[in-house]
């Protein structure tokens, strides 16, 4: 039997600072190992496993990092860690470029809602939440676990930011019109008990927003364990639609709708990056490919075909919108 097909059970030793984990749909714990990889990206050390649930089919991430050394995954140059756009960038075109993609979140939210208060979970250096002052009139708060990402959103932006966990937020029942989620959902040890703490922040009639890497996207398949939506050890959790929804009625939502509108062409690029890291010996060509792949011109010469995907459902990002059952 191939190592990649053997079954596995809960009770298999884990490395120090790792734990063996259920699954986190239907909390099963016997599964089957599909992946082992490494960290190609960011190049934390360690080899991490993702498994298949025997039970519901969930694509997981165990053992897998406990809450007390995961910080350690998060290197200061973590994409989603940026500087604010106008101290990152002295490009007007870049400056407009990032001003542009964030704009594309914050519509998300305008079209549901124009005021109110919003809280955003995982909120990293405020990037979004900052933005979200150009639409409407709001009442700001965020999450962030990271403490170096949650001083930067406090000190350079000014925000409300929580350092912490959702379970330990400090404010009370129904104080939210919004909540987003914007990939954070596949980083959380147990999604499901986020969702239901998350609910209980909602106003009556609120909206949630969730987007996480799709499962179910062309990607995902084409690239197999080069695609960047694994992202290992930082994911815990690979969602498949149906895993997204049956999460969401267990949890006390009412889903509105389902759809793509972002992320295409930038997990697209890190698949590419991370299969020629794996695959390609040398340096000079690989970082000269990488260099061509991150031109900002293909983004829009391969707009159409990312659009095309994402009236599928097919493209790399999908999102959710629940509205708080009563």
């Amino acid at each position: 039997m191939r190592q990649d097909d053997r079954n596995l059970g809960s009770g298999e030793a884990s490395q120090e600072g790792f734990e063996d984990a259920p699954c986190s749909i239907c909390g099963s714990t016997a599964h089957t190992l599909r992946y082992q990889l490494t960290d190609v990206l960011y190049g934390t050390p360690g080899v991490f496993h993702l498994v298949t649930c025997n039970s519901c089919g969930h694509l997981y991430q165990s053992p897998r990092p406990t809450q007390a050394i995961i910080s350690r995954y998060y290197p200061d140059r973590y994409q989603p860690f940026g500087k604010a756009i106008e101290d990152a960038f002295a490009c007007r075109f870049m400056r407009w470029l990032k001003h542009r993609q964030l704009r594309t979140r914050c519509l998300q939210v305008y079209r549901l809602r124009t005021s109110g208060a919003l809280l955003d979970v995982g909120c990293a250096t405020g990037l979004f939440l900052n933005e979200m002052r150009k639409y409407g009139s709001w009442a700001l708060a965020g999450i962030e676990p990271d403490a170096r990402a949650a001083t930067y959103a406090i000190e350079r932006f000014g925000l409300d930011v929580f350092n912490g966990q959702i379970e330990a937020a400090p404010w009370p029942d129904e104080s939210f019109d919004v909540i987003t989620l914007w990939d954070v959902l596949e980083h959380l040890p147990a999604p499901g008990h986020a969702l239901c703490q998350l609910r209980r922040l909602l106003k009556k009639q609120g909206v949630i927003i969730v987007s996480v890497p799709n499962l179910d996207g062309v990607d995902a398949t084409r690239f197999g364990r080069f695609w960047a939506g694994l992202d290992v050890p930082r994911h815990f959790s690979m969602f498949r639609k149906q895993d997204l929804l049956r999460l969401f009625e267990e949890t006390g939502y009412r889903v509105i709708r389902t759809y793509c509108f972002y992320g295409g062409f930038v997990t697209f690029a890190n698949s590419l990056t991370i299969w020629l890291r794996v695959t390609v010996r040398q340096d000079a060509f690989r970082k000269a490919a990488e260099a061509i792949i991150r031109f900002p011109l293909w983004r829009y010469l391969f707009k159409p075909y990312f659009v095309w995907l994402d009236r599928q459902e097919r493209c790399n990002i999908l999102t959710v919108v629940g509205q708080r059952k009563l």
